[in-house]
């Protein structure tokens, strides 16, 4: 057996729905096949597994007979192809009429007979379950290329400034801190750019380490289109918000963006505590509100930018979240 597809959807059969692994062998011509049988089925127990190099012998009722098999009509076919578009070249030549036919690249059944139903239902079950698996293990490569372009731009920072420890209050307005006078006089970029730069070292591993905690649950629930608008957006009215609010400060920093994360997150428990239970939601909750607190008592936060892009994110998340999920 050369398609690891197969191999797993073999191995799931016999761990989940009592499948015995089989090997099928014509000694005449040395062509094997692995597949599995059921017992508990009357007909059609066993599935032997093909790829489209072999469907044509696989699918001749005497060269079933040769693999050992004593009834043929207990045989059915699973046959994984690479190319959709040739489904129905497949179909119009079957003889073996109990078959199901596997798209390899969408991991999905695209065609079965409809006296084996129950089978193709517990196969297509196992490729539901490697499609949630495989989507899950994605990188979150939005969220590490945000951090990185947060690093790239805090190492230009302390070139300039000298000192990777407080920067120059002078270097951030140059490279686009929010700072309310130059905004108004029409550098309305400084909204954007205040969210990829930061004061300090401690700044920045701060804030870089709780995007790296939050913002794969973030890119993996509402997906990285959404959340790069999430991000953006929430990180542009934490901005405005201090601009509103806090109008005598210079402010930089990813926090903003990153209570609207948070945000994103509260929705998703608020809206999945059916299903995923309402302790996740009082956690999230839990932890803004300690965020909230912890900026409230300590020196030189940015409070409105925090209220704003975590507003920002409940209300935006509110309308982006995916309306398959919460069903």
């Amino acid at each position: 057996m050369n398609n690891q597809l197969d191999k797993t959807i073999i191995e799931l059969l016999c761990q989940h729905f009592d499948y015995k692994l089989d090997e099928f062998r014509n000694n005449r011509n040395s062509i094997s096949f692995w597949g599995c049988h059921n017992d508990k089925f009357e007909n059609h127990n066993f599935l032997v597994f093909s790829n489209e190099e072999h469907f044509d012998y696989i699918n001749n009722a005497e060269n079933a007979l040769n693999l050992g098999i004593k009834d043929s009509d207990k045989v059915s076919l699973v046959l994984i192809i690479n190319d959709d578009k040739k489904l129905e070249c497949y179909t119009s030549k079957l003889v073996n009429s109990n078959i199901i036919i596997i798209s390899k690249t969408k991991r999905s059944i695209l065609y079965f007979t409809n006296e084996i139903q129950q089978i193709a239902l517990s196969i297509q079950s196992i490729l539901d379950y490697l499609n949630r698996i495989n989507k899950r293990t994605r990188k979150p490569v939005i969220t590490y290329g945000i951090i990185v372009i947060n690093i790239i731009m805090f190492m230009i920072e302390a070139y300039l400034s000298g000192n990777p420890l407080d920067i120059d209050i002078n270097i951030l307005s140059f490279l686009g801190a929010k700072n309310n006078v130059l905004i108004s006089q029409g550098q309305y970029f400084r909204l954007i750019t205040a969210m990829f730069l930061h004061g300090g070292l401690v700044h920045i591993a701060l804030n870089m380490y709780s995007l790296y905690s939050v913002g794969p649950l973030v890119e993996e629930v509402y997906g990285r289109n959404k959340y790069i608008i999430i991000y953006l957006l929430t990180g542009i009215a934490a901005s405005l918000s201090s601009f509103i609010f806090s109008p005598n400060t210079i402010s930089v920093g990813a926090s903003g963006a990153i209570f609207g994360l948070l945000g994103a997150v509260l929705i998703f428990g608020f809206r999945m505590k059916d299903k995923i239970g309402k302790g996740f939601y009082r956690n999230i909750l839990s932890v803004i509100v300690i965020n909230v607190f912890i900026g409230l008592t300590l020196p030189n936060i940015d409070n409105y930018a925090h209220m704003g892009g975590l507003a920002a994110g409940i209300l935006l998340s509110n309308v982006l979240f995916p309306s398959g999920s919460n069903q």
